[in-house]
């Protein structure tokens, strides 16, 4: 939503806005079945650490890139990749963790 309206402040454009959406949802549609096979094969504990610690890296780099649109339009398409990732690994964890009751 706040790079939505980063971007609406930029080119006061709403086909901007559709560009951040764009560049948010491709990388979901293209990597989430690639990060569910990732996350059944490795530690899914170490997929979300290494997705979060990404995404906590991008997230800082955001302000350093806030000035170009194209800037913006790469961590965000970048944060969503890296929580392609990280949205597989956290739904394998709880039944891991969790006993099932007898």
């Amino acid at each position: 939503m706040a790079l939505s309206l980063l971007i609406l402040e930029r080119m006061s454009s709403g086909l901007g806005v559709t560009g951040i959406v764009v560049a948010e949802i491709v990388p979901v549609l293209a990597l989430h079945p690639l990060a569910g096979v990732l996350v059944d094969r490795l530690s899914p504990v170490r997929i979300m650490v290494v997705a979060d610690f990404a995404r906590t890296l991008l997230a800082v780099l955001l302000p350093l890139e806030s000035g170009s649109v194209l800037g913006v339009y790469s961590v965000a398409f970048a944060i969503s990749a890296a929580s392609s990732f990280f949205n597989p690994a956290a739904g394998a964890v709880p039944p891991a963790v969790v006993r099932e009751k007898k």
